[in-house]
């Protein structure tokens, strides 16, 4: 019976491993992700900045309604005295 003696290995080596990936193969990957990262977070400022409704005066309805402006969607309210 073999006796098998763990030998720990470094944990980033500049020579290949059993499975192939190198050290750049490890940074690019992760610069990689990185990036996806920040594009993913500038498309949601970007969809939240666009779609946040903005309020404007329409002249030809009077003061009494209020409308707002979401994208292509135009919503106005009248507000009534009881």
């Amino acid at each position: 019976m073999s006796e098998r003696i763990y030998e720990p290995r470094a944990r980033w080596t500049l020579c290949t491993s059993d499975s192939g990936a190198t050290l750049m193969d490890f940074i690019w990957r992760r610069l990689r992700t990185f990036g996806v990262m920040v594009l993913l977070f500038i498309a949601t400022g970007t969809a939240i900045a666009v779609a946040h409704p903005h309020a404007f005066f329409n002249p030809a309805l009077g003061t009494e309604w209020q409308c707002s402006r979401t994208l292509i969607v135009v919503t106005c309210s009248h507000s009534t005295k009881s």
